[in-house]
C-alpha cells in the first residue's frame, strides 16, 4: 500500500513539475488534464504526507460489518477495528491478528458480551442517540464498568 502511495507522490511531482512548464497552457486539453489530475492527487497526497510527518498516529477503521472488511483493513494497517454492533466473525478476525475490536454496543447485556469475548473496551452505540441513557447507564452501573 504504500508503495503506490509513494508513486503517487511521485506523479504528484512530475505534474506539478508539468504544470510549470513554460507554454503549458499553449495546449488546453494537455493542461486541462494535468489540471484535473493535480486536482484529483491532491488530497491523497495531503493525507499521505500528513501521515508521514505522524508516525506516531494510530490509524483504525470504522463501519466494519463483517470479518472480511476487518482482515481487509488489517492487512492495509489498521490497528484498530471498530464495529456498530457486536459480530463474531469480526471479533474472531481481530483477535486472531492482534488488533484492538471496539464493538458497538447499547444494552448492558451488549456489553457484558463483548467482554466476555476477551474485548477491553466497547463503543456505545449509537451514542448521538442514546448520548443521556447511555451516560445513566454507566453511572448507575457502577464498579462493573469502570
Amino acid at each position: 500500500m504504500f508503495d503506490k502511495l509513494e508513486d503517487l507522490l511521485v506523479r504528484f511531482e512530475e505534474v506539478l513539475n508539468e504544470l510549470g512548464e513554460p507554454g503549458v497552457t499553449d495546449n488546453q486539453e494537455r493542461f486541462q488534464k494535468l489540471m484535473k489530475e493535480q486536482s484529483e492527487l491532491q488530497p491523497i497526497v495531503d493525507a499521505y504526507k500528513e501521515y508521514k510527518d505522524n508516525k506516531d498516529m494510530i490509524i483504525g477503521v470504522g463501519s466494519v460489518v463483517n470479518g472480511k472488511m476487518a482482515k481487509d483493513s488489517i492487512l492495509a494497517g489498521a490497528k484498530y477495528v471498530v464495529s456498530p454492533g457486536y459480530n463474531e466473525e469480526i471479533n474472531d478476525v481481530c483477535h486472531e491478528m492482534g488488533v484492538t475490536y471496539f464493538p458497538g454496543c447499547m444494552t448492558v447485556t451488549e456489553i457484558m458480551h463483548a467482554l466476555e469475548k476477551g474485548n477491553k473496551m466497547v463503543k456505545v452505540f449509537p451514542g448521538e442517540i442514546f448520548a443521556v441513557l447511555t451516560t445513566c447507564l454507566l453511572f448507575n452501573s457502577g464498579a462493573p464498568f469502570t
